[in-house]
């Protein structure tokens, strides 16, 4: 396949899988895997300065030397960070997405309405980056990074997530409650990686990392809500987002994070009631 500068390519696959020995059930797996080549990235100074100084000519090139001196290192000399297309990236996994709708009268010879569950899973294999030449290429799976450095930047690239989903149709009175669950998997600090791209801080500010701040724990949430006709052309919702008022896990200092926290993985606002009416005129 040819290589196109700025450009994707693309490879997927999938399967579905609908049993007739059980009705209401689909089960959905596809494969992915998508190459940028391209993709913007840029230089960070600092490590601009160390990589010339250790002869190579990419990083050399991006500094603007003194007049004088020739010297990357005296007043007058800077680095060009500005962004350019210099990276490369794969990402590739599996999302999985299964659903089935359970018949209350069918199995309690009762009606108590139908029950929908639905799943959707996603299992990354690779977050492979590429950013410079010159530098090896890392992997971000299961990291997460400095945050806005050159690295697997601040968001968590967990290797698992999913969300779980119920639902049940009141056959009386136009009811129907849901419940959800959302899973992210756990993060490590990309700095404890043996990749020498991502254990190598970009300053010496990063290389200071608690062990609570090094390993993210895997967060649960759960919401739940109620959807009620009134009338003809009425409806009115109730949802709770977080319902446990689960706090998010707080890192000692704010590596790749915000309010000392992921909040990518935690929810940072505690338990949320939103109450909604709708009608048609």
């Amino acid at each position: 396949m040819e290589e196109l500068w700025g450009a994707r390519q693309s490879v997927t696959a999938g399967l579905t899988i609908t049993p007739k020995f059980l009705p209401r059930f689909n089960f959905n797996v596809d494969y992915y895997r998508i190459k940028i080549i391209g993709f913007i990235s840029y230089v960070d100074p600092y490590i601009a300065f160390i990589q010339c100084q250790a002869g190579e000519d990419f990083y050399c090139s991006r500094y603007n030397r003194d007049t004088v001196s020739g010297r990357i290192d005296v007043a007058g000399s800077y680095a060009d960070n500005r962004p350019a297309n210099f990276g490369r990236q794969i990402n590739e996994g599996v999302d999985f997405n299964t659903s089935y709708r359970f018949d209350t009268l069918e199995v309690f010879n009762k009606d108590l309405g139908a029950i929908d569950v639905n799943f959707v899973g996603n299992l990354r294999t690779k977050n492979e980056q590429h950013k410079l030449p010159g530098q090896p290429v890392f992997d971000c799976t299961g990291y997460y990074g400095y945050g806005g450095k050159e690295n697997c930047g601040s968001a968590p690239s967990a290797a698992w997530r999913h969300t779980l989903r119920v639902v049940w149709a009141v056959p009386w009175s136009g009811l129907a409650v849901n419940g959800l669950w959302r899973y992210g998997g756990a993060v490590k600090y990309s700095g404890l990686s043996s990749n020498p791209v991502l254990s190598t801080p970009p300053t010496a500010t990063d290389a200071i990392i608690s062990r609570q701040s090094a390993y993210l724990p895997a967060a649960s949430l759960f919401d739940l809500g109620a959807t009620i006709k009134i009338g003809k052309v009425s409806s009115l919702r109730l949802t709770i987002n977080n319902v446990l008022d689960k706090d998010p896990y707080l890192m000692v200092n704010n590596h790749g994070g915000w309010y000392n926290t992921q909040p990518q993985m935690y929810d940072v606002f505690g338990r949320k009631i939103t109450i909604g009416f709708s009608t048609a005129l």
